[in-house]
């Protein structure tokens, strides 16, 4: 809204800068700027104003046209969006893994209908999912479903002639109170859906109805209008230094840049927005902040996926160089003409069919599992997500609101069954047991798999992210007591992450947790109770200890990503047991321990994955051991994983 029109103003540009640059920052080093996503937030507001302001000045001039409306987010939104988009799947046909193409498809067709809010709901929370290109969008998708809906209320209430300020109240009300009623129950589907942050659009709708229709509001004294944006820009700042992503977010928390921002737009020619947020390198900013928003993720996700995660602080700062650089290109070459120049329907017909072709061929890649016969036969279907599950699912267990359950039962010929809990590092010994009873039914007992992602295998209390295990363990348990034929029972789970170094999913998964030996011992006492009340039901007990993690086993350390003449095996190594040793060696004595004090039987993967001083990362054909850091191989595990045989096979 630059050029001749009267509603431009250059600190709403600048406000955009405060919010992109908060933004990039918490992407880039989020341990500096650690509330740095509410510049989302800050986003949310401006866009209701400014797309308000356009909507009631043409209600107001009788000049409003839905045609035109659309028109003109089409011109705004799509052609930097559809550059991005297109560039991605581009690059991610030389680049990425068949996994990561298929997610890639995915997203795209998700980000091409804007709905890419309502995937991610589906799949994990926000602050998890730094692997995913185009996790960034969820945000426009939000802003899109409101352009859909909002002119045509707003429309349809003028014309009733509904006085707009109570509307916008009523729904700015209603938005905000079941904002706050779900976010602790249900934080995933509060970040994520529209209804639950519409109110953050409508709060800036209210000042652009002040705006066009002042009638006796009016902020006129200087002195309020300083006091307004120095308030404004306290808030703010107190915003992203403060919030964290840990807090029930967005809820009350929300208010804050909210507020700030309100306060900073209703603030007008103050001097902190004449001086500070009108100043032209900060416009500027403002200005390509839409195209920098769009490129900064998937470079930085790029740079993570290329890196395993370990990318370091020089490349990230190139990363958002580059991004910068591009920014300004897209918003020079592909956006201004489009955007600004000669307004035709081609244009616009034009911009649409490739949007709906970026769906298709999103959709293609991802039903076609990231088209793998990109690669040679080392990348077939040995690294892809595991295929195999789903086959007769138990009753009482079934996908949650709360997270991931996945409960499978295996029948066999033998009446005996034995019952698997954990997290997903029980899940990947599934295709063993589906081997063993495909192939011999009459010697193989049945299996169940109750798993919960990132459910440690006892009783404890997780946080509200994990609140799904706390059902998990509890079904798990009753189900033990109450069928007879379960004679066995398998515990294991990502131990070394629980328990060593910096017990990274104890301390993100469970309430209470204190990084200390006297937590650390409390959690294995915990673990020895649960093997010990089994024991103690008469069932045999099983606990297997964890296999070998590490960046070294990941198959993707297989590739060298070369140029755009595609990716070549080299002769990746492993790890060595010495390293494990040292890593969680004094976890592994611990488990043994608690192990023989309950009569539980220990099983250790390491016997069949290593030999006495490496284990490697492939095995003798050459075919990836493992499917990722932390997780073997299904193909692996169906054919070569023995060490399950002695459980279901006594």
């Amino acid at each position: 809204m630059k050029g001749g029109d009267s509603l431009y103003r250059p600190d709403i540009d600048g406000l955009r800068a405060f919010a992109v640059l908060s933004v990039i920052v918490f992407h880039a080093f989020p341990d500096t700027l650690r509330g740095g996503f509410v510049g989302v937030d800050i986003f949310f507001v401006i866009s209701g104003y400014l797309i308000s302001s356009i909507i009631f000045q043409g209600l107001r001039d009788k000049s409003f046209s839905f045609s035109d409306f659309y028109a003109r987010r089409i011109r705004r939104i799509f052609p930097a969006l559809i550059l991005v988009m297109s560039s991605l799947l581009l690059l991610g046909w030389f680049y990425l893994l068949p996994e990561e193409y298929e997610q890639l498809g995915k997203h795209t067709t998700a980000g091409a209908a804007f709905i890419e809010n309502f995937v991610l709901r589906k799949e994990s929370g926000y602050f998890d999912s730094e692997l995913k290109l185009l996790l960034h969008l969820w945000s426009l998708a939000v802003e899109e479903q409101y352009y859909l809906l909002y002119p045509l209320l707003i429309w349809g209430a003028w014309r009733l002639k509904l006085n707009l300020l109570w509307v916008l109240a009523i729904l700015f009300l209603c938005s905000l109170g079941i904002n706050i009623a779900r976010v602790h129950e249900h934080p995933e589907g509060t970040f994520y859906f529209p209804y639950t942050r519409f109110w953050e659009l409508w709060a800036g709708a209210f000042f652009a109805y002040l705006k066009i229709f002042p009638g006796k509001i009016k902020i006129e004294n200087p002195l309020v209008k300083n006091s307004c944006s120095g308030l404004g820009l306290v808030l703010l700042i107190v915003s992203i230094l403060l919030i964290r992503k840990e807090f029930a977010f967005p809820g009350t928390w929300a208010l804050l840049p909210v507020a700030g921002t309100c306060l900073m737009i209703c603030a007008g020619e103050s001097w902190i927005n004449r001086k500070i947020l009108s100043n032209r390198l900060v416009v500027y900013v403002g200005l390509i902040s839409y195209p920098l928003y769009l490129w900064h993720w998937p470079l930085l996700t790029f740079g993570r996926i290329a890196t395993d995660g370990a990318l370091e602080f020089a490349p990230t700062a190139g990363i958002l160089v580059l991004s910068f650089v591009l920014a300004a290109l897209t918003w020079q070459l592909v956006e201004k003409p489009i955007r600004f120049g000669k307004k035709t329907k081609t244009k616009i017909i034009c911009l649409v069919s490739l949007m709906v072709l970026l769906g298709v061929a999103g959709h293609y890649i991802n039903k076609q599992d990231g088209i793998p016969f990109r690669f040679s036969e080392h990348l077939n279907k040995n690294t892809l997500p595991f295929d195999v599950y789903g086959s007769n699912p138990i009753e009482v267990y079934a996908k949650s609101d709360k997270g991931s359950l996945f409960g499978t039962a295996l029948s066999s010929g033998v009446k005996a069954s034995v019952l698997f809990i954990g997290d997903s590092n029980l899940e990947h010994y599934y295709p063993r047991v589906a081997e063993l009873i495909t192939k011999q039914a009459d010697k193989t007992k049945g299996g169940i798999f109750i798993i919960g992602s990132g459910c440690f295998p006892a009783m404890v209390k997780y946080t509200n992210r994990f609140s799904h295990c706390n059902d998990l363990t509890a079904h798990a348990y009753e189900f033990i007591k109450n069928k007879p034929e379960i004679d066995s029972v398998v515990f294991t789970a990502s131990l070394s992450q629980y328990f060593s170094k910096d017990m990274y999913l104890a301390r993100t998964t469970l309430d209470g947790f204190e990084p200390s030996q006297a937590f650390r011992a409390q959690l294995l006492n915990k673990l020895a109770a649960e093997m010990k009340n089994i024991s103690g039901m008469g069932k045999k007990t099983y606990l297997i200890l964890n296999i070998p993690v590490g960046s070294e086993l990941n198959p993707k350390k297989m590739l060298a990503k070369r140029s755009i003449s595609g990716m070549t095996v080299y002769s990746a190594d492993g790890i060595a047991r010495a390293q494990l040793d040292k890593d969680y060696g004094e976890t592994q004595k611990d488990l043994i321990r608690i192990a023989r004090e309950v009569g539980a039987q220990i099983i250790d993967p390491k016997d069949i994955l290593c030999n006495a001083d490496f284990c490697p990362s492939r095995d003798s054909n050459g075919q990836p051991i493992y499917y990722d850091n932390y997780h073997l191989n299904p193909a692996f595990v169906r054919q070569q994983a023995t060490f399950i045989d002695q459980i279901v096979q006594p």
